[in-house]
């Protein structure tokens, strides 16, 4: 491994240590770290490059800077990340760069990353609804009583039931294939009830507005004398939203807001990276054989 892999490494895991300890603590990444650690990455790459009169470092970090605001800005506006994680992934990016090759450190550390960042969701929100079961029973007999339930079971079944008897009529190598999908819907189906009580029991609180962070998802609409203020089909709320809140709360028209935690994500950042220091060989010699 080469000096310069070596800084790049001991950078992002210091970085993705504090940040991770940041967003158990927290639920967030400063902004200040994040710009940090994509700045530090266009450095270096840019100080390599003129040491070994060697262009392609920050040619390749400009490419993984840019790949990866396409890719993070995909995961921010699908719902699935916050914006810290987003800039995160921006500035790993910038650091080790993307380059046209299976023997990359960052080409392991995403394939780990997809697979811990799995693993770890559902560690994290199976611990969560034990912690909180009662919460979580409650909303769940909630669900369950609603007539969404009824329709959206009573539909699973029918197509569990119609793919079942579409097994037995269709030819072997269709069988088993046919057969997975209705037993597939038997196990998705209450691991949709677990999550979305899991998300109204456990992942939902109040705040005061002066508690909020740009970003934070609002989780019920706030709506004054007619006005929309802000709301969950927002992308996190917006700073302009958060100054609009203080207003209002020091004119008496609201007291708190209801945000929806989501699950501190960035440790499987963290973990994924150990995974990919330890691993590494074994992750890429595992791509090379299937593609």
């Amino acid at each position: 491994m080469a000096v310069g892999e070596i800084i790049l490494i001991a950078i992002a895991f210091v970085v993705l240590l504090v940040a991770s300890i940041s967003d158990i603590r927290t639920r967030e990444v400063p902004d200040s770290l994040n710009f940090a650690l994509i700045g530090t990455g266009l450095g270096i790459n840019l100080l390599l490059s003129l040491i070994y009169h060697d262009f392609s470092f920050i040619g390749y970090s400009i490419v993984g800077l840019l790949v990866f605001v396409l890719v993070s800005y995909g995961m921010y506006y699908s719902g699935q990340w916050g914006g810290g994680d987003s800039k995160l992934l921006m500035g790993l990016g910038a650091l080790f760069g993307i380059r046209a090759s299976m023997d990359t450190f960052m080409l392991s550390f995403l394939v780990s990353l997809l697979l811990v960042g799995a693993i770890y969701g559902v560690v994290w929100s199976i611990a969560v609804g034990i912690k909180n079961f009662r919460a979580v029973k409650r909303e769940a007999k909630k669900i369950v009583a609603g007539k969404n339930f009824i329709y959206i079971s009573a539909s699973a079944s029918l197509l569990a039931i119609f793919l079942f008897i579409l097994a037995f009529l269709s030819t072997q190598d269709m069988r088993l294939a046919l057969l997975i999908l209705p037993s597939a819907l038997v196990l998705v189906f209450p691991l949709w009830v677990f999550i979305r009580s899991m998300e109204n029991g456990c992942m939902k609180k109040w705040v005061k507005p002066e508690q909020l962070t740009e970003g934070d998802w609002i989780a019920k609409e706030v709506i004054i004398n007619g006005k929309r203020i802000c709301g969950p089909k927002d992308l996190g709320i917006e700073k302009r939203q958060i100054k609009a809140l203080l207003r209002l709360k020091m004119n008496g028209k609201i007291r708190r807001i209801m945000v929806k935690e989501g699950i501190p994500f960035v440790p499987s950042f963290f973990l994924a990276f150990i995974c990919a220091l330890v691993f590494r060989n074994y992750i890429l010699l595992l791509l090379k054989t299937f593609i």
